[in-house]
Order: structure tokens, then C-alpha cells, then sequence
């Protein structure tokens, strides 16, 4: 899979209520006689996931928003009556402590033959009083994603 327009599941898109992403991956109509009725998994081979970065941070100014960001499938583009394939949740606790600060990339991983619907999206799954997260999210192969880790130097700059 090649990370592409395609691929991006929502851009900059602001969540104050339960939201599905603003686009939906589409694998294709299901080709003719296929057994089980399936669309191409595109989770079977190299492993992939929907990459989720946080652009505007989550609200934790009354400390009990919680915030869950759901790997789904559709038969439809909309995502209407989606299945859920996997559950990334974060607590009010976390989300009061900075776990969803701007800049936070969270992985979604797709689960490896788990896809049998036509469409893949993001169902963000909010609560409290005033959830507010503002998100961009798109599908890439796991293998395409680096988290940064910062070391202590003994190297003084002055």
C-alpha cells in the first residue's frame, strides 16, 4: 500500500461528539464468486494500521472526557453500523495528564485477517462534559511508522 490522499482517513478534523473519520478507505467492490463474500484484506502480508496524530489537544480542563479512537469496518462509505475491529481507549485520568497533548501520534494496528468488509475507517468515541480533539488519521504499514526517542547527551554545545 502506498500512503496517498487515498489512505487519509481525516485531516485536521475537530471532535467534540461521537464521530466516525471524514473519509473511509474503499478496498474495492467484492469480486464475483469469492467464497465467503469478502473484500481484499489488505491486513494480510506486510501488517498495517491507522495512524492517528493529535493536532489539537484533547480537552482536560473538567478532568472527566474520555477519548477512545476505533479501527472499523462498513459496508458503506459512511461507516454507518460499523464493526469494530480494534479499541485504543484513554481514561479521563490520562487524557487530564497530557496523554493526548498536540503532536501525540497514537497506532491503531489492523488485526490480520480481520477485515471482511468493503470500507475501513475511524470511529472516535468520545464522553464527558466537553470532549474537544482535534485529529488527522490515515492508514500506513506498520513498518512506515517511528516513534521518536530522545537521549541525554554527554556532547555540550555552547
Amino acid at each position: 500500500m502506498i500512503p496517498d490522499a487515498q489512505t487519509q482517513l481525516s485531516s485536521a478534523q475537530a471532535i467534540t461528539a461521537d464521530a466516525v473519520s471524514t473519509n473511509a478507505y474503499d478496498l474495492g467492490a467484492v469480486p464475483t464468486g469469492t467464497a465467503n463474500g469478502a473484500a481484499p484484506d489488505p491486513s494480510i502480508g506486510e501488517p498495517m494500521g491507522i495512524v492517528i496524530a493529535v493536532t489539537v489537544a484533547a480537552d482536560s480542563t473538567t478532568a472527566d472526557e474520555t477519548y477512545a479512537f476505533e479501527a472499523v469496518q462498513s459496508t458503506v462509505t459512511a461507516l454507518t453500523t460499523p464493526d469494530v475491529l480494534v479499541r485504543v481507549p484513554f481514561t479521563a485520568a490520562q487524557a487530564a495528564a497530557g496523554a493526548l497533548a498536540a503532536g501525540t501520534v497514537i497506532v491503531v494496528p489492523l488485526p490480520s485477517g480481520s477485515i471482511t468488509k468493503r470500507f475501513i475507517g475511524l470511529n472516535y468515541d468520545v464522553g464527558g462534559t466537553t470532549p474537544t480533539i482535534t485529529c488527522s488519521a490515515w492508514i500506513a504499514p506498520l513498518s512506515m511508522i517511528q516513534k521518536q526517542k530522545f537521549y541525554t547527551s554527554a556532547i555540550v554545545v555552547s
